[in-house]
């Protein structure tokens, strides 16, 4: 099968198009990411509320908690550590599965569009051995940078510390280091598709991906810098916009806290109620719901898009629903041929 020319546009920005196929899908799926966090965190407060006043009211007697207290506050925490890491796993999982089912499969399952099946088994499989290759690259490298220094501090040594000896080792050191950020970008390019094909196949892909990214490494790495780009403007925009809701919200309430200023509060019901106060007055509460509205939204926005191109690709290479929907095995006129990989 002769698989379609790479249409920089459309993988650039697969996840708008996915928008623009499923609006109300994509509305479902982000309605149940931003509820899902919602539930994640007030359960966890109310998981640590007990120890949280423990730990106020003794500090306000200026008692010391006794060696059981600290031992069931610290084994408390430890289980609840762990079942909140393994909520956030199987939620983030979750999330994936329903974004890639939506940008490959164009598929949003009915109610609830979250799941944890089999798609989201396959992908916690894929992002573990990710984990994996990461420890050994970040070992490697490591082992790499040594041997390079060692060959710097040698060349330093044999020229006595002279200009051109400090030039060469800085030129070896320069050089390792740009192999290196090479290799890792070429790497996570060469698997980048492989979470998306396990999605859109339902089998367990690794390094079918290569075969989906062969010959558009280059372009796939310009879609990505560009997205980048558009990241670090977006979330400079909003990082400014933010921090003017915040401080109009504080100016909206600033009657209520200075009141609240001289306020000295000896328990953790006192300091509850001192909280409870401040996030309740209107201006404060509307702008860290709309604080926290436009990071969500943003951040979904990013993860879409970065997953986008990967998606494009395992769709190119394989076809799909979505492929089908966008049509993306038609040339593609206004990108000519996909630069080498080397």
């Amino acid at each position: 099968m002769t698989k379609a020319p790479y249409d920089f546009v459309t993988a650039t920005f697969f996840f708008f198009k996915a928008i623009g196929r499923r609006p109300g899908g994509v509305l479902a799926i982000a309605i149940s990411q931003i509820v899902g966090y919602v539930l994640i965190v007030a359960l966890m407060i109310a998981a640590f509320m007990p120890m949280l006043s423990m730990l106020i009211e003794m500090e306000a007697e200026g008692r010391e908690p006794s060696a059981q207290q600290a031992l069931t506050a610290v084994g408390s925490v430890g289980l609840l550590g762990l079942l909140g890491v393994l909520l956030a796993i199987m939620f983030a999982l979750s999330i994936q599965g329903a974004w890639l089912r939506l940008l490959t499969r164009d598929e949003v399952k009915g109610g609830i569009p979250l799941r944890f099946g089999a798609d989201e088994l396959r992908l916690f499989g894929i992002n573990i051995i990710f984990i994996a290759f990461w420890v050994i690259a970040w070992i490697a490298g490591a082992i790499v940078i040594a041997i390079a220094g060692a060959g710097g501090a040698g060349l330093l040594a044999a020229g006595e510390g002279s200009i051109w000896a400090g030039l060469g080792a800085g030129i070896v050191w320069f050089l390792v280091f740009v192999a290196l950020a090479i290799a890792a970008i070429w790497i996570c390019i060469k698997f980048a598709a492989a979470p998306a094909m396990t999605v859109n196949e339902q089998r367990f892909r690794l390094f079918e991906s290569f075969a989906a990214t062969k010959g558009i490494v280059g372009w796939m790495f310009l879609s990505y810098l560009v997205l980048v780009a558009i990241i670090l403007v977006g979330a400079t925009i909003i990082s400014v916009f933010q921090q003017v809701v915040v401080v109009a919200g504080l100016l909206g309430s600033l009657g209520t806290l200075q009141g609240l200023e001289q306020a000295n509060p000896e328990t953790a019901q006192e300091v509850f109620e001192i909280l409870g106060q401040i996030f309740t007055e209107p201006g404060i509460l509307a702008a860290v719901i709309l604080v926290l509205l436009i990071q969500v939204a943003f951040q979904i926005i990013v993860e879409g898009l970065w997953h986008g191109v990967g998606a494009y690709a395992a769709v190119r290479h394989s076809g799909g629903e979505a492929a089908k929907a966008e049509d993306i095995s038609a040339p593609a006129g206004s990108v000519g041929a996909a630069p080498g990989e080397g």
